[in-house]
This record gives C-alpha cells, sequence and structure tokens, in this order.
C-alpha cells in the first residue's frame, strides 16, 4: 500500500506540474466546479493505481 501512495502522490505531483501556472488558470482554480472536476480527476486516478498495483501483484 505504501507503494500506492508513493506512486500516487508522483503522478499527482506530475498532474500538477503539466499545468500551466498563469493568473487565469489561478483564478478558475479557485471556483468550486474546477475544484471538484480535479478531486474526482485525483480519485480516479488514485483508484486506477490500485487496481494496476492489486493486477499486477497477482
Amino acid at each position: 500500500m505504501a507503494e500506492v501512495e508513493r506512486i500516487h502522490s508522483r503522478l499527482f505531483t506530475d498532474a500538477q506540474e503539466s499545468v500551466p501556472h498563469n493568473k487565469e488558470s489561478e483564478k478558475a482554480q479557485d471556483s468550486v466546479g474546477d475544484i471538484s472536476i480535479s478531486q474526482s480527476n485525483v480519485n480516479c486516478i488514485r483508484i486506477g493505481v490500485i487496481t494496476w498495483v492489486r493486477n499486477r501483484e497477482h
């Protein structure tokens, strides 16, 4: 499970770094809709990583 957390945090960091940081994107991230969408994307990534690791272990 520690490996899952490590992979997930790396994916999340990579995703954050790939987003262009400018004033417009910062304003957009302040809106509730964008935050909830990005949170659901993070949850999808987390589920995908956990599934991938479990499949790899079997």
